[in-house]
């Protein structure tokens, strides 16, 4: 799949893959901070942004779309960073194909799944909330975004989760409200991405290359006592740095210091 990318800068590649209900616009200001010492190139994941929509929605099928674009822009192993679902995508790549990638910087997101035998993670839970919720909103009788912040706001919280959503809020060139997210097939998908990636129970061919893991603290989704060992088996170079006061966007909530993590790691590793 050719997938929809935003370039900014110049020198060593720095490939962002973005998270569930994102796009390559989530990570600009990250983008510019960095520009001057490195070329970013921004993607929007497939059934995201402006790139196409397809009923598959795997991590095989995400990391594959990376390697397109890898070899489309003929990038020679690039640095990849990814971000939750765009960090399994990562992951994924970083595993299947490991010589095509000198750093990897995975945010916010273990090699884990959230979905366990008989019970459901709380982030899968609030994942489907969000996602029926979209769904559920009236866009054929939506007259203002305000008007939809206010009905997402409902079920949704905080106003900062629903103003992020509402990003994939659109006007068609008759002026009525569109999803450009394709919540019909993320709807689909949800267990695919909330679960296991298809190498984390194999463990025979760990990635080497210096890895980075960066969790926000108020975060639940790296767990420090079950998912240390195996992010180590699976990646032999990794250290996982804590942000303080940052929750699962550790990148917006935490720029500053999330700039300088991920500057120390991509000058001295």
């Amino acid at each position: 799949m050719k997938l929809f990318y935003k370039k900014v800068g110049k020198g060593k590649t720095i490939v962002i893959a973005h998270g569930l209900y994102g796009s390559s616009d989530n990570w600009m200001s990250i983008a510019n901070a960095l520009s001057n010492q490195y070329e970013l190139i921004l993607v929007d994941m497939r059934n995201h942004g402006n790139s196409p929509h397809n009923p598959e929605h795997t991590y095989p099928a995400l990391a594959n779309d990376l390697l397109e674009l890898f070899h489309d822009l003929h990038l020679e192993s690039p640095i990849l960073l990814g971000h939750s679902m765009g960090g399994k995508a990562a992951m994924q790549l970083a595993i299947d194909h490991p010589n095509t990638i000198s750093k990897l910087v995975i945010v916010d997101i273990a090699p884990t799944s959230y979905i366990q035998e008989g019970s459901i993670a709380p982030q899968a839970v609030e994942h489907n909330k969000i996602i029926a919720a979209m769904q559920a909103l009236p866009i054929s009788e939506l007259r203002s975004r305000s008007e939809a912040e206010e009905i997402l706001g409902k079920t949704i919280h905080p106003l900062a989760v629903v103003r992020f959503l509402l990003k994939n809020l659109n006007r068609d060139e008759n002026d009525n409200f569109f999803w450009k997210l394709n919540l019909g097939v993320l709807s689909q998908n949800i267990d695919n991405l909330m679960g296991d990636l298809s190498f984390a129970t194999k463990n025979e061919h760990p990635a080497a290359m210096p890895t980075l893991f960066i969790k926000g603290e108020l975060s639940p989704y790296i767990d420090l006592v079950q998912d240390t060992e195996i992010i180590h088996k699976l990646f032999l170079n990794a250290n996982i740095v804590t942000i303080p006061n940052a929750g699962h966007w550790v990148h917006s909530e935490q720029p500053k210091l999330f700039l300088k993590r991920l500057s120390d790691f991509l000058t001295f590793s």
